[in-house]
């Protein structure tokens, strides 16, 4: 399809389709709560701070209206971005952040892998709470971008979970785009009209513009980049999508000038005032097993010593970390029990461990997808990271999943199911 340029998007369907399912005054009716946080251990807007508490309170009774109640809905958003929102004891938390100690639990990239992920873990206590999906901005036809995120805001919002959206800066099969979206408006009313959706959603929103910033595979051009972030994140708020919360994502086999300047200007970082969480992207056990060394032979940053370096300078600007990505891959894992310890040893005990080291992680999405037959697993053999395609792996992925710290399902914001 031809790029929409500075087409009007006015005759497409901007609004959320599901509100009009919700009657004037229709009750809300959550779930028994099975998962609750033992004594000692905050929970959501847990009163250590005055204002961040109350910003929680605003913001939990606005997400359990009926959806219909929506107008009064930015006002307590907006409540929840200024106020501090989740963390508590702090007053400059960044939005969506949670008490320290708690970790936010999703699935991600798409509805059939979620699907199927939240059928294998059985039990309501733990489901997930955040869903993400991974979308191109244009991407192969810009038109299809809106209906699609439009259905999947749809599909969250009605099992009341947060959305977790990763935009990547591409076109067709790949082609870079930050340049294009940073300095033309070739592509300023498909980005309004992504963020009008967003603003539309009667709940949070976590937003990944250009994850994976500088990795190789993406070719985005540095000083560029951040521009093309920063206009995304503006579109957003003329959109009026205080509900947005902005994550600024890296992967470790890219390369460690995440906070390099160059004539005063970052080569990639957009600025502390457009970046709400950093993001990582973690795979193999190479990323951050805690063993592993952080310099190779000849001085330089290992992988995981790329990981450390930039949790590092999410520690030194105050930034909460998501894990936007994460997918136990090169293990390939097998219905084979004794496979399946093994697999536990070289690559979910090492993750667990190394998510205890880390505070200012507090969010992940895990990835639990077969690539065999696809070129992940034809170039770097990654194989099958189905965690439920082993019992022995499952069992004990959900004895993990009920550690209080993680945050489910329904410990979240509830609307109708």
């Amino acid at each position: 399809m031809a790029s929409m340029g500075g087409e009007k998007l006015g005759s497409l369907p901007l609004t959320y389709p599901c509100l009009k399912a919700f009657p004037e005054g229709r009750a809300h009716k959550p779930l028994p709560v099975k998962a609750r946080p033992p004594e000692g251990l905050p929970r959501l807007g847990e009163d250590r701070g005055v204002r961040s508490a109350h910003g929680a309170r605003m913001f939990v009774r606005a997400l359990r209206r009926p959806r219909v109640m929506r107008k009064a809905y930015p006002l307590a958003i907006l409540s929840l971005v200024l106020l501090g929102t989740f963390r508590c004891g702090s007053l400059a938390a960044a939005p969506l952040e949670p008490p320290d100690g708690r970790v936010y639990h999703g699935v991600s990239p798409t509805p059939q892998v979620v699907d199927a992920y939240i059928a294998s873990l059985g039990d309501p206590a733990i489901y997930p709470l955040v869903e993400g999906v991974h979308l191109g901005l244009p991407g192969t036809r810009p038109r299809s971008l809106l209906t699609n995120l439009q259905a999947f805001l749809d599909r969250v919002g009605r099992a009341g979970r947060v959305p977790h959206l990763s935009f990547s800066f591409t076109a067709g099969t790949g082609q870079p785009m930050d340049v294009e979206i940073a300095t033309t408006d070739r592509y300023d009313a498909l980005i309004e009209g992504v963020a009008r959706l967003v603003a539309g959603f009667p709940g949070p929103v976590f937003v990944r513009p250009g994850f994976e910033f500088n990795g190789p595979w993406n070719g985005y051009t540095p000083k560029v980049y951040p521009q093309a972030f920063r206009k995304f994140v503006e579109a957003f708020r003329a959109a009026g999508a205080v509900n947005a919360v902005f994550i600024w994502c890296y992967e470790p086999d890219g390369p460690a000038d995440f906070a390099a300047t160059e004539g005063g200007e970052y080569l990639w970082y957009p600025g502390d005032e457009y970046v709400d969480w950093f993001g990582l992207d973690v795979f193999s056990a190479a990323h951050f097993d805690p063993g592993a060394p952080l310099r190779d032979r000849r001085g330089g940053l290992t992988p995981r010593g790329r990981t450390e370096a930039f949790l590092e300078l999410a520690r030194e600007k105050g930034k909460p970390v998501y894990l936007s990505e994460v997918a136990a891959v090169k293990i390939r894992i097998t219905p084979d029990l004794a496979d399946g310890r093994a697999d536990w040893e070289a690559w979910f005990e090492k993750w667990f461990d190394w998510l205890s080291l880390h505070p200012e992680i507090k969010g992940f999405n895990i990835m639990p997808q077969d690539y065999r037959g696809t070129r992940y697993d034809r170039d770097y053999g990654w194989g099958n990271a189905r965690v439920q395609d082993n019992q022995y792996l499952l069992d004990r992925w959900i004895a993990e999943m009920r550690n209080p710290r993680f945050i489910h399902w329904p410990e979240g914001p509830f609307l109708d199911h």
